[in-house]
Parts: structure tokens; sequence; C-alpha cells
């Protein structure tokens, strides 16, 4: 038993074909609908055909020899409506606008070049010429005057001229009182009480006092003559020197006033 070769239609014929198997299968459901007399009629039923497009396949290898069948119509195709040409305005290359010149800028004057004069040597200074000195003209020697001798003078009796007497012997202007480096005490001397602040604060130091003695032996006035550096042992030092008893001084045998000058030293032993 042979089989029927079921070739596929073409494109353009199968849908030619597609259209004529719709129409009869439309076809025979009309006269099977059809009014029969002395039977009910059955009620009518709309049916709607959609047309669907057949795929595109790619060829296939041919199929072996099968039983014949039959095949189901194929749906249409939907025509492929052709794109509509473009524009020749849309295919024109664009035009470039003409943008305007840009204004050319205004010339600039060329200013010539500055040269700088070149230095003129300045002439160096003459020296100023030195006035002339007149020559003061040599001395003159005087010329020999001849003198003439004077007469003689006749002597006369004439008294002598007394010589003045001789000037009285200036007296002698006393000194000040003469300063004395080792007195002599009319009494041994007292030793100073040490101030108890001095001592705390460790001061030490010498001071020299000198004092006027008169011609009896008393003292006239007192000084600090060199401060020992710290103001507790210099007036420790004074009420000391106050309390001592000196002889006066003697010259040739006469008693006179005299400075008397004394150390006093302030030591912690």
């Amino acid at each position: 038993m042979t089989g029927l070769r079921i070739e596929e239609p073409k494109r353009g014929g199968g849908f030619a074909l597609s259209l004529l198997a719709h129409g009869a299968v439309i076809a025979g459901f009309a006269a099977f609908a059809a009014p029969r007399p002395g039977l009910p009629q059955p009620e009518i039923q709309p049916i709607a055909l959609v047309m669907v497009p057949a795929p595109v396949e790619a060829p296939t290898p041919r199929a072996p020899a099968m039983e014949p069948v039959q095949a189901a119509p194929a749906p249409a195709e939907p025509v492929a409506e052709a794109p509509e040409p473009p524009s020749l305005a849309a295919l024109a290359p664009p035009v470039a606008e003409a943008l305007p010149l840009p204004e050319p800028p205004p010339p600039v004057k060329a200013e010539p070049a500055k040269i700088d004069p070149k230095p003129v040597p300045k002439p160096a200074p003459r020296p100023a010429p030195k006035p002339a000195v007149a020559k003061a003209p040599a001395p003159i020697a005087p010329s020999p005057v001849a003198v003439s001798p004077l007469p003689a003078v006749p002597e006369t009796n004439a008294p002598a001229v007394a010589s003045p007497p001789p000037a009285a012997p200036v007296p002698e202007i006393a000194a000040g009182p003469p300063l004395i480096t080792e007195p002599r005490f009319r009494e041994p001397p007292t030793k100073p009480a040490y101030p108890p602040r001095a001592a705390a604060l460790d001061q030490q130091g010498e001071a020299l006092v000198r004092v006027l003695v008169t011609p009896e032996g008393e003292q006239e006035e007192v000084q600090l003559w060199r401060s020992s550096g710290f103001d507790l042992l210099d007036r420790a030092a004074l009420a000391a020197v106050r309390r001592w008893r000196f002889e006066p001084y003697r010259r040739n045998g006469t008693a006179q006033a005299a400075w008397v000058q004394v150390p006093v030293r302030f030591t912690l032993n």
C-alpha cells in the first residue's frame, strides 16, 4: 500500500488552498444547517473564524511514506505591509547652519622699542688750583744805631733811701685732727653684742668706725666709715664703740683732738 506524500505547499499556493478549504467547511455547515420540514429547527449559534498566520519554518527533510492524513487547513498568513520609503528630506544630509564669523580683533599698535641711552661717562673732576700763598717778606735786619754816651751826673750829697723792713713771719695754720689707726684705751674695750637675728641669718662681717676724741679724752663724734654689709651688724658696732673710752692724742707732750679708727668684727664660731 502506497501512502500519499503530502508536500508542503509553497507560500503563495498554500494561502489559496487554505481559503478553498475554509470555504468548503463553511458550505458543509450551511447545507447541514438548512431547515427541513417536520423537524425541529436547532438553535443557530454563530461561529467566528480566526485567521492565524502559519509560522514560516525552515525546510525539513522529507518524511518517510505514511498513511494518508488529511491535511489541516493552514491559517492564512497576514500580508506584511511594505514600510513607507523614507522621505528625501530625512535622507538628505544635515546642512550646517552658517555661523556668524567673529569680529577680527582691533589692530594693536606696535610701540617702538625703547632704547636705553648709553650712560655718558662723566669727566673726571679736575683738582681745584691751590691759591697762591704770598710769601712773607724776609725780615729786614735793623741797622745799628749809634748811641751817644750820657753825660756824667755830678755827685751830690743826697741822703740814702732806707730799705723796707723785713716781712713779719706768717703764723702756721693749724691742720685738721690727725687720724690714729692704733688708738690707746683708758679701759679695755667691751666685746660688741652679736645681734640674734643676724646670727640666725648667718650674717658676718667687719664694720669700720671713726671716733673724734677731744684733748680731754671724750668722744665728740662717731661715724660709720665702712659698712659690714648688714644693717644689724653696723648698728651693733656703733653701739659698742660709743661705750669705749680712749686716751687723748698727744703731740710734743700736748694733748690735742684726733680721729681714732677702730675695726669691729662679727664672726660666728
